[in-house]
């Protein structure tokens, strides 16, 4: 950690990338003494922020790890906690069929919690 401090936006209903691992994160990253800030938006899905894309839909052919525990091994290999092996898309822990979808709300939420934060980082005039 170089001492910077770090934002996360993450979409509570983002089912393409599950939010607990993120949490947990930020939990280590907080114990260690980082000065992180996780925001959550409840009806928020995966690319919630990309003003281009519609309401939430399906996407039944994409993957997601949102089953999945993983942690980090030995030179930086990624290792499906439940079972020690290195992690592929293999996995049984991989779906199908997350969901992604602009969400109005959260994109201006978002968007304006990252204007607040750099003004006052960067201590810039409005």
């Amino acid at each position: 950690m170089t001492g910077a401090p770090i934002r996360l936006f993450h979409g509570i209903a983002d089912d393409y990338v599950a939010i607990a691992p993120c949490r947990g994160y930020v939990e280590r990253l907080k114990r260690a003494g980082a000065n992180v800030v996780l925001t959550e938006y409840p009806d928020a899905h995966h690319s919630y922020d990309n003003t281009a894309a519609s309401p939430p839909v399906q996407n039944p052919h994409a993957q997601t790890t949102r089953n999945c525990m993983l942690r980090e091994g030995d030179n930086g290999q990624v290792l499906n906690a439940k079972t020690g092996a290195i992690y592929t898309l293999a996995d049984a822990c991989v779906e199908r069929g997350p969901h992604v979808g602009f969400n109005q709300a959260a994109y201006h939420a978002t968007v304006k919690a990252v204007r607040e934060f750099l003004a006052a980082t960067f201590k810039l005039s409005s």
